[in-house]
C-alpha cells in the first residue's frame, strides 16, 4: 500500500492513469461516431432498428472498452515493476505504452468499420440495383420471345439462380 501512495504522491502513476483514462475517452468517442454512423445508414436504408444490432453495439462497447482497462493495467504492472528505470528510459515511467498503442489499434478498428460499412452497403445496392435490371430486361424479353443467354451455357439468369 505504501508503493501505491509513493506512486501517487510522485504524480508519476497519476499521469499514467490520466493519459489511460483520455485514451478510453477518445475511444469511446470513437465507438460512438461508429454507431452514429451505422444507425444514420440504416435510417437512410430505411432499415428497423433492432435489439439484436443494439445488443450487438453493446457487446461491442464492454469488449473494447474492457480490453482498453486491460492494457491500462498492464501499464500499471510495468509501473510499479520499475522497467523503464532498468532499461534506463525514466521518460517512459508514466506513459501507459500497452494503453495508448492499443487505443491507436481500437481507434483504427473503428474508422475502418465506419469507412468498410459505407462501401460495403454502397456495392451491394449496386450489386441489388444490376440484379434487379438484369431481371426486368429478361421478363420483357421474354415475353417477347427472346432468350436470353449470358453464360452462353443455354440458361437463363433466372435457371442459373435456381439451380445455384
Amino acid at each position: 500500500m505504501d508503493i501505491i501512495k509513493e506512486a501517487l504522491l510522485e504524480h508519476s502513476l497519476g499521469i499514467l492513469l490520466t493519459i489511460s483514462t483520455l485514451c478510453s475517452v477518445i475511444v469511446f468517442v470513437a465507438l460512438m461516431v461508429d454507431l452514429c454512423a451505422g444507425w444514420y445508414k440504416a435510417k437512410l436504408r430505411k432499415e428497423a432498428h433492432t435489439s439484436d444490432a443494439l445488443a450487438r453495439t453493446v457487446m461491442k462497447f464492454i469488449t473494447r472498452e474492457g480490453s482498453l482497462m486491460i492494457a491500462c493495467g498492464v501499464d500499471i504492472m510495468i509501473h510499479f515493476s520499475r522497467v523503464w528505470h532498468i532499461v534506463d528510459v525514466k521518460i517512459l515511467d508514466s506513459v501507459p505504452m500497452a494503453t495508448i498503442i492499443w487505443a491507436i489499434f481500437l481507434c483504427c478498428i473503428e474508422w475502418m468499420s465506419v469507412k468498410e460499412k459505407a462501401e460495403d452497403k454502397a456495392k451491394k445496392r449496386i450489386n441489388d440495383a444490376t440484379r434487379l435490371g438484369l431481371e426486368l430486361a429478361e421478363e420483357i424479353l421474354a415475353s417477347r420471345g427472346v432468350k436470353i443467354d449470358l453464360n452462353r451455357d443455354g440458361r437463363t439468369g433466372k435457371e442459373i439462380e435456381q439451380k445455384g
